[in-house]
C-alpha cells in the first residue's frame, strides 16, 4: 500500500514529496514482515538514490544480540544497497518505535518510508496498537506499507 501525501487545505492540491523513492527512510525490526520490506528495493532500487535504515531498540530488546547487533545487521542490508549505487546511512534509535522513527523522518525528510506490516487483527491493532499504522497515521510523508503474505 502506498500513501501518497498530497496538500491540505487548498483547492488545487500538489504532491508533498514528489520523486516518491528518491529518498527511502527503512524502518525494520528484523522480523519477516520487514525482510520482505527491505526486499522492495530489488525493484526500486533504479529510483532510489538515497537510504536510510533505522532500528529501535526498547529497553527489553538489551542483551538480545545473539546473531549479531542492529548495527552489524543494518551495515549488512547496507552494504546490499550501496553495491546497487544507493547512498546508504545507519540510525539506530532506543526508545518508543514509532516516535523514534517519524523523529528521524523529521530529521531526514525522506521521499517515502517503507515498513512491513505485521498485519495483525483489528482486535490485537486495538488492544496492542501498530508502529506501521502509526506510521501512516502521523508521517508527513509518503509511506510504502508492504503487507504480510496472505494465507492461502
Amino acid at each position: 500500500m502506498l500513501v501518497n501525501r498530497v496538500e491540505r487545505g487548498t483547492d488545487d492540491p500538489d504532491v508533498l514529496r514528489e520523486h516518491l523513492f528518491q529518498r527511502v527512510l527503512f524502518a525494520t525490526d528484523f522480523s519477516e514482515n520487514a525482510n520482505r520490506a527491505f526486499d522492495a528495493f530489488s525493484y526500486l532500487r533504479h529510483a532510489t538514490e538515497e537510504a536510510t535504515l533505522v532500528h529501535v531498540r526498547s529497553p527489553k530488546d538489551e542483551g538480545a544480540d545473539a546473531d549479531g547487533g542492529p548495527r552489524e545487521r543494518l551495515a549488512e542490508r547496507a552494504s546490499t544497497l550501496e553495491n546497487w549505487g544507493i547512498e546508504t546511512r545507519i540510525e539506530v534509535r532506543q526508545g518508543d518505535p514509532a516516535n523514534e522513527i517519524l523523529a528521524v523522518e523529521a530529521e531526514v525528510t525522506p521521499s517515502t518510508v517503507l515498513v512491513g506490516s505485521k498485519g495483525r487483527s483489528r482486535i490485537r491493532r486495538l488492544l496492542l496498537g501498530s508502529v506501521s499504522e502509526e506510521i501512516v497515521a502521523q508521517a508527513t510523508g509518503n509511506v510504502f506499507l508492504v503487507p504480510p503474505p496472505r494465507a492461502v
